[in-house]
């Protein structure tokens, strides 16, 4: 079931919407009364009352007319030097954030880096082996040496990463 209100189009309700303002905005224009009662009390009313001579007409002023906001500035707008030192701390500030950025993105690459290096040396090189058939082989002691620096350089990626990333969060803005 259809009520009237569903049967008028949405854009029509801003159009209504505007129209009952305009009336309502008009009806001071209609004219206010003002008049003693019986008891001493001030009355006002929108209607002229009956057998009352002593009513009064009241003049109401109309508002002023509103004037739109400037939104846009005028071509010969100059931002005052306290909003200049403004936009040049904000823009200072967005300068530091994309090379924090940039750091912890190349922090990040370096360390994944890292870690696929180790992870290609732990595989022995030919020659890395010591041993023959008769006796078992066993790794030489620059396999072991080669992976510790591998780990090292890990290590201190990560802890560069994690720098970067502390870095990035103390600069970035609140949310």
């Amino acid at each position: 079931m259809q009520t009237f209100l569903s049967r008028i189009p949405r854009g029509n309700f801003v159009r209504l919407g505007l129209l009952v303002a305009a009336l309502a905005a008009s009806l001071p224009a209609a004219g206010v009364y003002r008049y003693t009662d019986a008891d001493g009390n001030v009355v006002y009313t929108d209607r002229p009352p009956a057998g009352r001579p002593d009513a009064d007409r009241v003049r109401i002023a109309p508002p002023p007319p509103v004037q739109p906001p400037r939104s846009v500035p005028t071509p010969d707008w100059q931002p005052s030097p306290a909003q200049r030192a403004r936009d040049e701390r904000i823009n200072e500030r967005i300068t530091l954030q994309e090379e924090l950025r940039r750091e912890l993105l190349q922090a990040q690459e370096h360390l994944e880096q890292a870690r696929e290096a180790l992870e290609a040396g732990r595989v022995p090189r030919p020659g890395g082996r010591v041993g023959g058939v008769m006796v078992p082989s066993r790794l030489r002691k620059a396999y072991f040496d080669r992976v510790r620096a591998l780990e090292r350089s890990v290590t201190d990626a990560k802890r560069q990463a994690d720098r970067a990333a502390r870095n990035y969060r103390l600069m970035r803005p609140e949310n």
